[in-house]
Order: C-alpha cells, then sequence, then structure tokens
C-alpha cells in the first residue's frame, strides 16, 4: 500500500466530511457527518443493510448511531472516534477500549436509565426507544468503531452471554482498501485454524484455466452456524440463488 496514496484518500475523505457538514439544506456538527458519510460507505460494503445517525454521549455511555435489523435479531451499535486531525494518525487501543466500553455502557442503561433523560425530539430517543422495544428479540449485538484514524485492533473475541457480541473497528485503511479493489462489498476473511482450532480440508477439482481453481470441502454444521452468527446474509451475497431472491424483492 502506498502511504502517499492513502494520505491522500484521507485529505479527500476528510473533504467530503467537511461538505456534508455544511450544506446548505442542512448543516451539521462535523462529527455526525463523519457518522453519515460512514455509514453511507459501510451500507455500501454490506456491513449493515441499513443505518440511522443518532448521537448521544453522557457519563459511562456514548453512540453515534445504530442498525436493527428487519427481524429485531441484530443490532449493531456504532461509536465514532473523530480525531479530525490535519493529517492522518493512528487510532490507538486505548481509545479503542474506550470507545468499547461506552458502548457496552449504553447497552447496560438502554432499558431502564437512559429514557428519562432524552428528549422525546431528538433521534436518540427514537433510537433508544427502537432498541428497548427489540431488546427480548436481541441475539447478537455488535459494536462498530468507527474512525477517521489508523485503527491498531481490527476485530476483539466475541464475549458470550445471553446475547453475542462482537467488537470491530473500521478505518480509513479499510475504506482505502475497498476503495482500490474495486469491489463493491467488504470481502469475508475467516482463520480457520484461530477460530475453530482447525483447517477445513478441501479437495481441488480441475482447473479451469490460470487464475480459477475450484475446492470441495465440507463444513460442520456447528462451524456453519458459528460464521452465519458473526457475518449473517453477506455469507450469501455470491450465491445465484440468494441473488435471484434479493432482484425479486427489488421488483
Amino acid at each position: 500500500m502506498d502511504k502517499i496514496d492513502i494520505e491522500q484518500f484521507y485529505l479527500d475523505f476528510r473533504q467530503e466530511v467537511v461538505l456534508e457538514a455544511t450544506r446548505e439544506d442542512a448543516e451539521i456538527p462535523t462529527t455526525e457527518a463523519f457518522v453519515g458519510v460512514m455509514i453511507d460507505e459501510l451500507s455500501a460494503a454490506s456491513v449493515f443493510d441499513e443505518a440511522t445517525v443518532a448521537t448521544y454521549r453522557s457519563r459511562g455511555v456514548e453512540v453515534s448511531g445504530y442498525s436493527l435489523s428487519d427481524d429485531l435479531e441484530d443490532l449493531a451499535i456504532l461509536v465514532s472516534v473523530f480525531k479530525q486531525s490535519p493529517k492522518l494518525e493512528t487510532t490507538t487501543t486505548a481509545e479503542i477500549d474506550t470507545a468499547i466500553n461506552r458502548a457496552m455502557g449504553f447497552l447496560a442503561k438502554v432499558r431502564i436509565e437512559l429514557l428519562k433523560t432524552v428528549e422525546e425530539s431528538t433521534p436518540a430517543f427514537d433510537m433508544i426507544v427502537a432498541i428497548s422495544e427489540a431488546f427480548p428479540d436481541i441475539r447478537k449485538a455488535r459494536i462498530i468503531i468507527i474512525t477517521d484514524g489508523l485503527a491498531v485492533i481490527k476485530e476483539r473475541e466475541p464475549l458470550l452471554g445471553t446475547r453475542k457480541r462482537f467488537y470491530r473497528s473500521l478505518d480509513v485503511r479499510r475504506l482505502f482498501q475497498l476503495a482500490i479493489s474495486g469491489k463493491p462489498q467488504e470481502s469475508i476473511d475467516i482463520d480457520f485454524v484461530k477460530e475453530f482450532g482447525e483447517a477445513m480440508p478441501c479437495l481441488a477439482s480441475s482447473v479451469f484455466d490460470s487464475d480459477l481453481q475450484a475446492h470441495l470441502a465440507i463444513f460442520p454444521g456447528a462451524v456453519l452456524a458459528e460464521i452465519y452468527e458473526k457475518y449473517g446474509g453477506r455469507l450469501l451475497e455470491r450465491n445465484v440463488r440468494a441473488f435471484c431472491r434479493l432482484a425479486e424483492r427489488s421488483i
């Protein structure tokens, strides 16, 4: 990766955020503009289907936006680490840990305390109501740290309990990689040895050409269930039947 290229990408991205914040039809704080731009980019990469900017911050609690699946089972909480630096900087482990802890604080208080402290006319109120009502159905909660820096840590191990919680950071480097790859969606990379303790044995099939080779593998049901729990419908994006179903819904 060329450092000059990513630095120029950052400057262009920073300018996009500024322009979004100063649109004539709706001037908004730069922090909210950053969250909105990141949501647009991550939605295009299928990190989630749809998300809403909703800023709330109090002692030990912070959230910048959220996404709730149609079946109410999958919740994504976004927290921003917005540095607003004139040049590309590192987002440290300590900054990511703080953001995660503040998001956890939000999840701990969302049903009991927060509705009493938020104005009803704000997006934060609508977010808290939606999450509170969906809470009994939520099976998986993702905490996504979005930052305009270069994140030190990309993912964390899930914390298991009544609901599975996954932690992830998405930064300028990831946006840059998506931009230069030419791929409309984020790739899924799974280290089976790290996550499941062993590699998945595969049989190489016929070589169709110099760039394409097929492999045959059998995946245990528990492994497939765990992968789907983490990545959801993104696993099916390249499945032709899933594509056809999506096309039918759009007609």
